[in-house]
């Protein structure tokens, strides 16, 4: 076998893994947090989500006005499906600037409409140079949230961000890595897991979500190749020959 069984579990013969203590912040990492709650629909805890993320990081601001609150000033939506996005974004005009009243009253963030993106399939190629570049700009010429599906999960390379909501579990681990990893790269991340209890999967996902963390990289799903397709045979011989 290669590579060959070490004495430790974190032993991978190339890398050596330490799992870090939760109360441990000298190393940035990613933190995964999920929220389930049955008997509360699917509107009312993205309001509820949303609008303590967004108001937390703007009291920050207030308390120490020289703490980098930048990285976690922008708040990203993953959104598996189209339909999912436009529903948040109609709470995100109306319903969650009047849940940032209800919790703060004068003192509430005020979103401003210009201050959002969208990353999806409604975007058009052209502009998406002049999106990711108004996605770079710093704070407090940061964009305030950003609302996307698969596409931010591929070629999306904004060190800056480090906020996510992930609504629903993806479809496959390979895309629920590649989109949370757009996040907490230069900084420490923070990803909640928005999970509802009237759909299986996403139930199954919450009840197992620490191991399902724990082992990440484990539960990949293998890619199915024809080996001997013609196609893959114009891939494979001529290296396998020149070797």
């Amino acid at each position: 076998q290669f590579p060959p069984s070490a004495i430790s579990a974190d032993e991978r013969f190339f890398a050596t893994d330490q799992e870090i203590h939760p109360l441990d912040n000298s190393k940035s990492g990613r933190l995964y947090v999920a929220i389930c709650a049955p008997g509360k629909g699917a509107q009312t805890p993205i309001v509820r989500i949303w609008s303590a993320l967004l108001q937390s990081s703007y009291e920050v601001t207030n308390y120490d006005p020289e703490a980098n609150i930048d990285p976690f000033w922008t708040l990203v939506g993953y959104f598996n499906a189209m339909r999912e996005l436009a529903g948040a974004l109609s709470l995100y005009r109306q319903d969650i600037p009047q849940r940032l009243d209800l919790m703060a009253g004068d003192d509430a963030r005020i979103l401003d409409e210009n201050n959002r993106l969208e990353l999806s399939s409604r975007a058009s190629s052209q502009n998406l140079p002049a999106l990711l570049s108004k996605l770079e700009l710093k704070f407090p010429n940061a964009q305030d949230s950003v609302f996307a599906t698969s596409m931010f999960g591929t070629g999306v390379d904004i060190d800056r961000l480090s906020l996510m909501v992930v609504h629903g579990q993806p479809k496959t681990t390979a895309a629920y890595i590649q989109s949370t990893g757009r996040v907490g790269r230069l900084s420490s991340g923070l990803v909640v897991s928005f999970f509802r209890a009237s759909r299986p999967r996403d139930l199954d996902h919450y009840e197992f979500f620490t191991g399902y963390h724990r082992a990440l990289y484990r539960y990949v799903e293998p890619v199915t190749v024809a080996s001997f397709s013609p196609r893959a045979r114009e891939r494979t011989l001529g290296p396998l020959s020149v070797i």
